[in-house]
C-alpha cells in the first residue's frame, strides 16, 4: 500500500521524528490531533527532550503545568537560556530524582547563590551525563560550587561560562589521589577568564579528562607548579585554549606536563613572538607529543608601522616552511592587516579544521603563501567575523552553513559591495544572527543591509548612532514599512554605553513589529520615561514583546521598587516577574 498520507507512516517512524523535535513543540502541534497522536505524546516510553527558550511567562507557566510537572519520569534533556524562568522553576521544585532519565541540563545566566542548593539536588540524579551553566555574579562561593560539580557521579560533559571579567575559579589543588573526589568529567569547556594554577588546580579533580577547551587563558602567577598527581593522571587527547599575554616558556612548561597523549592542539595566541620560534615547537612537539595529529595555530603581533619588526616576524614564520612541518601536512600562511591600532599580521594554520568561526581580515598588501595549500571549504562554521572594510570579491573560501555574521570595525563606505563580496562565500538568506559593530552606520546603509539578509532573528546593535533620528525621507520611509512585513527579528540587544532616545525605540518597533526579547541600556537621565514605554509596549503587543533587559552599572534594588511601582500605578501588567542579576533588571511577562 502506498503512503498517500502522514497518518499512515508507522509509530517508530513518528517517534524518530519527534527525537529531533523539542517535547513541548510535540505536545502542541501533535497531542490534539487525533487519539492516536494523543496516546503517542502520552507514551511513557517516549522520552521528552524540553527547550524551553524565549517564551513568555504565561506559555512557560502552561508547559510547566501541563508538560513538565506531569512527566518528569520521561524529560531526558532540559534547556532554559531565560534567568528568570531558571529561577522560577528552581522555586516551583527541586530537580532531584524524579527526574530518573534526565541526562542533559542547560541554564542560562544562573545567580551563584542558587547553584549551590540545585548541584546538591543534583547528586541524586542517576543519567546526568551532560551539564552546561552560565554562573552570575561568580565570587559567590566558586570553591563550593566546582567542588559540588565534580562530585557529580556520572557526569561526562560539563560546560562552564561566565561574562565576568576576573577569573571565577577558586579552587584548592587536590593534593593527594583521593577517589571520592575525583571527578568522572571527560570534556570540560570553561567560557570564562581562568588563570593557569586554577587550571592545574582543577586537572587534579579530573584524571578521566579527554577533551580541555579554555577560553581565556592568563598568566595569574607565574611560578608554574605542576604536583604529580596532574602529570600521572592527564589522559588528555583535545586541548584548545586561547592565550592572553602569556609567555612561550610558560606554555611550554604547562602542556609539557600533560601532552604526552595528545592528539589535537588548538591555540590563539598573540604580541609574545617567543610563539613564533618553529625550532622550539619541533622540540615541543616531538619530545612531548608523540600523538599529535592536529597541530590548529593562530597568532596575532602588532607591527606599529615598524618596517624593521616586520622583517623580523617574516624570518620567524619562514622557519615554518621546512620538512618537519610538510611531513605531517601542516601548512601556515599569513595575513597583513590593518585594524584600529595600526597594521598587524596574522600567521595561522591552513589545513581545514573544524572551526566554530572564522574571521575575515582588511588585508593591506598582497599576502605571500608560505604553503600551497589552499582553504577552499569551511563546513562546520556557523559564525563569520568580518574585520574592518573586508570586501574581497576574489574570497576563495566557502562558508554554507554559516548562520552568524558579525561586521567590524571601520566604516563601510560601499554595501552593495560588501554583500556582492559576502554572497560570493556565504548565503545571505542563512544568516539569522546579526552584530553589528561599527562605529557609524548611516541609515539607508543600515536599511540595505536588512533588505540582502532577510531571515535575521537576532539583531546586535552596539551603537545607537546607527539609529538615526533625522525626518525620514518618503524612501527611508517606504522601506521601512517593506523591512517591517518582510522580517523576522525577534530579539534586538543594543550594547551601546548611552541610552535610546524614545524616538529611536519608535523607530526600532515600527522596524521589527515581531520583536519578542529587548535589551537596552537604561541612562538615567530618560528612566522613567522610556521604562513607561516598554512596559506599556509588553502590555499593548499583547506579551508577544515578553522580555526586557535593562543594563545599568549601578543598578540596584531600588531601581526594582521604581519599576513595580511605575507597573501598579498604570496598572501596565498583571502576571509578570522583575529581578536583578548583577548589573542587569529582567522584567518577564
Amino acid at each position: 500500500m502506498s503512503i498517500t498520507q502522514l497518518e499512515h507512516l508507522s509509530n517508530e517512524i513518528f517517534y524518530e521524528i519527534f527525537d529531533y523535535l523539542d517535547g513541548c513543540f510535540v505536545y502542541s502541534i501533535f497531542s490534539n490531533l487525533n487519539i492516536r497522536f494523543k496516546y503517542l505524546c502520552n507514551d511513557s516510553s517516549l522520552p521528552l527532550k524540553l527547550n524551553l527558550s524565549w517564551t513568555s511567562k504565561s506559555t512557560f507557566e502552561y508547559y510547566y503545568n501541563y508538560i513538565i510537572i506531569p512527566n518528569l519520569n520521561r524529560i531526558i534533556s532540559l534547556h532554559i537560556p531565560n534567568p528568570l524562568a531558571i529561577k522560577s522553576i528552581l522555586s516551583l521544585f527541586s530537580i532531584n530524582n524524579s527526574f530518573i532519565r534526565l541526562e542533559s541540563i542547560n541554564f542560562g545566566r544562573i545567580n551563584a547563590a542558587h547553584i549551590t542548593s540545585l548541584l546538591t539536588h543534583l547528586k541524586k540524579l542517576p543519567r546526568l551525563f551532560s551539564l552546561s551553566i552560565n554562573i552570575n555574579n561568580p565570587k559567590y562561593d566558586t570553591h563550593i560550587i566546582f567542588q559540588l560539580i565534580f562530585l557529580l557521579p556520572v557526569l561526562k560533559y560539563c560546560k562552564i561560562s561566565s561574562e565576568n571579567d576576573e577569573s571565577m575559579f577558586s579552587i584548592p589543588i587536590l593534593a593527594r589521589k583521593n577517589e571520592q573526589q575525583e571527578s568522572s568529567i571527560e570534556y570540560l569547556i570553561i567560557n570564562s577568564i581562568c588563570e593557569f594554577d586554577q587550571l592545574i588546580a582543577i586537572l587534579s579533580y579530573t584524571p578521566r579528562l579527554t577533551h580541555l577547551s579554555c577560553h581565556s587563558l592568563y598568566i595569574g602567577n607565574d611560578q608554574i607548579q605542576i604536583p604529580i598527581i596532574v602529570t600521572t593522571t592527564t589522559n588528555l587527547r583535545k586541548l584548545s585554549i586561547e592565550l592572553d599575554a602569556t609567555p612561550f616558556h610558560i606554555f611550554k612548561t604547562f602542556v609539557s606536563k600533560i601532552s604526552f597523549q595528545l592528539e589535537v592542539l588548538r591555540i590563539s595566541a598573540k604580541y609574545e613572538n617567543s610563539y613564533l620560534d618553529a625550532k622550539q615547537w619541533q622540540q615541543l612537539i616531538s619530545c612531548h607529543m608523540p600523538h599529535l595529529r592536529i597541530f590548529d595555530f593562530q597568532f596575532k603581533s602588532q607591527l606599529c608601522d615598524d618596517e624593521m619588526k616586520s622583517i623580523e616576524y617574516d624570518k620567524l614564520i619562514e622557519q615554518f616552511n621546512n620538512k618537519f612541518w610538510y611531513e605531517r601536512k601542516w601548512f601556515f600562511t599569513y595575513q597583513n592587516c590593518r585594524g584600529d591600532y595600526g597594521p598587524f599580521k596574522i600567521f595561522y594554520s591552513t589545513r581545514p579544521y573544524r572551526r566554530n568561526y572564522y574571521k575575515l581580515y582588511e588585508r593591506t598588501t598582497d599576502n605571500l603563501d608560505i604553503s600551497t595549500y589552499q582553504d577552499n571549504s569551511m563546513h562546520s562554521c556557523r559564525h563569520i567575523l568580518i574585520i574592518n572594510q573586508w570586501t574581497n570579491v576574489n574570497c576563495s573560501i566557502q562558508f554554507p552553513y554559516a548562520t552568524k555574521l558579525t561586521l567590524n570595525g571601520g566604516f563601510v563606505d560601499n554595501i552593495p559591495l560588501l554583500i556582492r563580496s559576502l554572497s560570493s562565500i556565504i548565503s545571505l538568506t542563512q544568516i539569522t544572527d546579526l552584530v553589528l559593530e561599527y562605529n557609524y552606520l548611516f541609515m539607508n546603509k543600515f536599511l540595505m543591509l536588512l533588505q540582502y539578509l532577510p531571515n535575521i532573528k537576532s539583531l546586535t546593535i552596539p551603537q545607537t548612532s546607527i539609529i538615526q533620528t533625522h525626518d525620514l525621507s518618503e524612501n527611508e520611509i517606504e522601506t521601512i514599512l517593506i523591512i517591517s512585513k518582510r522580517n523576522h527579528i525577534k530579539k534586538i540587544s543594543i550594547i551601546d554605553r548611552e541610552c535610546c532616545t524614545l524616538k529611536q525605540l519608535h523607530f526600532l518597533f515600527d522596524l521589527c513589529p515581531q520583536i519578542e526579547y529587548l535589551t537596552i541600556n537604561l541612562a538615567e537621565i530618560y528612566e522613567d520615561i522610556i521604562i513607561e514605554f516598554l512596559i506599556s509596549k509588553m502590555k499593548e503587543n499583547n506579551y508577544r514583546f515578553f522580555l526586557l533587559c535593562l543594563a545599568r552599572w549601578n543598578a540596584n534594588i531600588d531601581m526594582i521598587k521604581k519599576i513595580h511601582l511605575i507597573i501598579n500605578r498604570e496598572k501596565l501588567l498583571d502576571n509578570y516577574s522583575l529581578e536583578l542579576f548583577e548589573d542587569n533588571i529582567y522584567l518577564w511577562c
